[in-house]
C-alpha cells in the first residue's frame, strides 16, 4: 500500500550502513511492517490458492505444507486491517509461505528445516539466501516455466 516507502520518505525509517553491515531503523514501525508482511502473505496464499483451484500444480519438499496453508486463504484474504489481525496471521505456523520471484520459488517457513538460518532460528526466512535444496521450497508451474525459460 505504499506505506513503508512513506516512512522512508518522511523519515520514520531509514537504512543504515556502517562497515559493510546494514540495519534498519524502525521507529513505531513494528506494527506497519507487520501489517505489510501479513498482506503480502495473504495476497501469496489467495493467488496460490486460485492457482490450484485452476489446476496448476506444485512441487517441492514443502509442496503439501503449501497447499494446506493456501486452503486458509479466503479465511485470510481481506481480514487483515490492523496489526493485532496481522501478527495473528503472522504467528500461524501453518500459514508462513513467502514468495520469493527472483528465487524462482516459495519459502514455506519452518525455521528447524530452513538452510538459509542454519546458526539461529528466526521468525522469517532470509529470501536473499534461499537454497532450492531446503525442505521448505515449493515450486509452482510458473515457477518451473520460468525456471527452462531462463536456462534457454
Amino acid at each position: 500500500m505504499g506505506l513503508v516507502a512513506l516512512a522512508v520518505q518522511y523519515g520514520h525509517m531509514r537504512t543504515a550502513m556502517n562497515a559493510g553491515y546494514a540495519s534498519r531503523s524502525r521507529n513505531g514501525m513494528h506494527d506497519l511492517l507487520d501489517l505489510e508482511t501479513a498482506l503480502a502473505t495473504a495476497d501469496t496464499l489467495a493467488s496460490l490458492n486460485e492457482d490450484l483451484t485452476y489446476g496448476a500444480g506444485i512441487s517441492g519438499p514443502a509442496a503439501r505444507r503449501a497447499i494446506n496453508a493456501a486452503q486458509h486463504a479466503p479465511e485470510c484474504t481481506g481480514t487483515i486491517v490492523n496489526a493485532r489481525q496481522a501478527r495473528a496471521l503472522l504467528e500461524n505456523p501453518s500459514l508462513t509461505v513467502y514468495e520469493n520471484p527472483s528465487a524462482m520459488l516459495m519459502c514455506v517457513y519452518k525455521p528447524d528445516r530452513a538452510l538459509c538460518n542454519r546458526i539461529t532460528e528466526r521468525e522469517a526466512p532470509r529470501l536473499d539466501r534461499g537454497v532450492p535444496s531446503c525442505a521448505n521450497t515449493a515450486r509452482t508451474n510458473d515457477h518451473a516455466n520460468l525456471m527452462r525459460q531462463e536456462a534457454e
